[in-house]
């Protein structure tokens, strides 16, 4: 949930300029639908292009994302060549 995202989010900021696969998969699966969306918000706001411009393949297979989870991954997923 996003409380414990929240705990790592100096280190994952820290490291979000090196990474270039992010692996995010079955984040949501077992959470209620707004703490799925709050979660995926905060790696939204973490990772963005002008922050982790190497990010080249996303995982996000196991979350059930739906067209609404969609509008809570916007900056995630403009970037050219993502895989």
């Amino acid at each position: 949930p996003l409380e414990c995202l929240l705990k790592l989010e100096t280190a994952l900021s820290q490291a979000a300029p090196t990474v270039q696969i992010l692996q995010i998969d079955d984040i949501i699966a077992s959470l209620p639908t707004d703490d799925g969306f709050a979660s995926l918000g905060f790696f939204n706001r973490i990772f963005p292009p002008s922050v982790s411009p190497k990010i080249h393949t996303i995982d996000l297979s196991d979350n059930a994302l739906g067209t609404r989870a969609l509008l809570h991954i916007p900056d995630l997923l403009a970037r050219p060549g993502l895989e």
